[in-house]
């Protein structure tokens, strides 16, 4: 929860970044290999302007 919250206050703080993909600490499956493209291992959080 404070890794989120972190990465959603750096996307607050600058306007300009609009998406951040961040590692977890939750890992993922023993099978599974870390990746960012497809949120393996990762949490991506992404603001839209309505």
């Amino acid at each position: 929860m404070i890794v989120v919250a972190a990465n959603l206050q750096k996307i607050l703080d600058n306007k300009l970044v609009k998406s951040l993909t961040f590692a977890l600490n939750s890992g993922c499956a023993p099978h599974e290999a870390p990746c960012d493209k497809s949120l393996i291992g990762f949490a991506q959080l992404t603001i839209n302007e309505a």
